[in-house]
């Protein structure tokens, strides 16, 4: 079986955060919402496809580049 190193390291970090968090859900939320109030957001945030096309300029990622309108 191939290895895949991004899924790797998405494990790798997984597990350390639930590590950090004595594997409990709730100290884990606890934790994720101390660091955002330390790291606040900065930049845009995009809440859904609508405002990604938007950002975009109305243009719409294929398997073979880009479509100015997608239907």
């Amino acid at each position: 079986m191939k290895s895949d190193s991004i899924l790797e390291e998405l494990w790798a970090v997984k597990d350390k955060l639930a590590r950090e968090a004595g594997y409990d859900v709730d100290r884990f939320v606890q934790n994720l919402r101390q660091w955002e109030l330390a790291h606040p957001q900065t930049g845009r945030v995009i809440g859904n496809a609508d405002e990604l096309r938007q950002y975009g300029g109305g243009r719409t990622q294929t398997r073979g580049g880009f479509s100015l309108n997608p239907q």
